[in-house]
């Protein structure tokens, strides 16, 4: 067992996982939906792990020295870690401070569906590239520990009802999916510099107004505004690898009228706006 690399555990009905100090070469470790193992012991210990998936699982106490039951422990050993998935963990509620001051090699962090109410600082990911958020419903204070994460190229922020400004936006430059969709924002600006950006959904955001600079998003080839309030839109002639639009329904007809000439490649989706028949459509 030394030697082991890869322990997957996934989909079993283990109710406790043996002490894993031993098994110092593991690089990979799944534990994903066991109902019934509710302790990780001395995970500290495997300094070489690259993926640690702990999704759907019922995970709620980490059991290393001085650790407090539905905390996630200061993960500073594990240096190497590239992926974390805590998705569904709905029992662990706080991630220490220091738990990634170690961790500039990761790439990949799902907490979609946790419980957690605050993130930790996040300052040291600069090799972040991917990062989910949705449907952290309890999440406070969700802004601040965005601004430091300039290589992140997917971000899902859905559902967050305490996101009220997306400022930390400006600095995203490398963003190719944004979904800041069921969000409390009320505007978007400054979002010129998000020069990748291929896909942006904003739907079901009901207080949103106002989307800026969305002229300046040239590969952008998703855009959903369905379920917003924005009355008024750019020129959207230059997103000329646009396929797939879902506006709000809070369009003028005027504003409707703008589209018209508005050349996209795939299929625009109406969603209860029913003034865009004229719409160009090549077949």
């Amino acid at each position: 067992m030394k030697n082991l690399i890869n322990l997957d555990l996934s989909n079993t009905n283990i109710k406790s996982i043996p002490i894993l100090r031993d098994i110092g070469a593991l690089t990979h470790l799944f534990v994903r939906d066991c109902q019934g193992v509710e302790r990780l012991r001395s995970i500290k210990s495997l300094s070489k792990l690259q993926v640690l998936d702990l999704s759907g699982s019922s995970i709620n106490e980490f059991r290393d020295q001085s650790l407090e039951p539905n905390n996630l422990p200061t993960l500073n050993s594990l240096s190497k870690l590239e992926v974390i998935d805590l998705s569904g963990c709905g029992a662990l509620t706080v991630i220490e401070d220091e738990s990634f001051e170690q961790m500039s090699c990761l790439q990949s962090f799902s907490l979609s569906d946790a419980k957690i109410e605050r993130l930790p600082s996040l300052s040291n990911l600069n090799n972040l590239r991917y990062l989910s958020l949705r449907k952290c419903t309890n999440l406070k204070l969700v802004v601040e520990p965005l601004t430091t994460l300039l290589s992140l190229e997917e971000l899902h922020l859905c559902c967050i009802s305490s996101l009220t400004q997306a400022d930390f936006l400006e600095q995203m430059s490398h963003l190719h999916i944004l979904d800041l969709s069921e969000t409390q924002l009320e505007k978007l600006s400054s979002m010129s510099n998000l020069k990748n950006l291929v896909h942006l959904s904003l739907r079901g955001c009901k207080q949103l107004r106002t989307v800026q600079h969305l002229e300046a998003l040239t590969k952008l080839e998703i855009l959903d505004l369905s379920g917003t309030a924005v009355m008024h839109l750019p020129s959207l002639t230059n997103l000329s690898n646009l396929h797939q639009f879902l506006p709000s329904n809070c369009l003028s007809s005027e504003e409707l009228k703008n589209l018209e000439m508005l050349d996209l490649s795939g299929d625009v989706i109406k969603e209860e706006s029913t003034d865009l028949e004229n719409l160009d459509l090549p077949t």
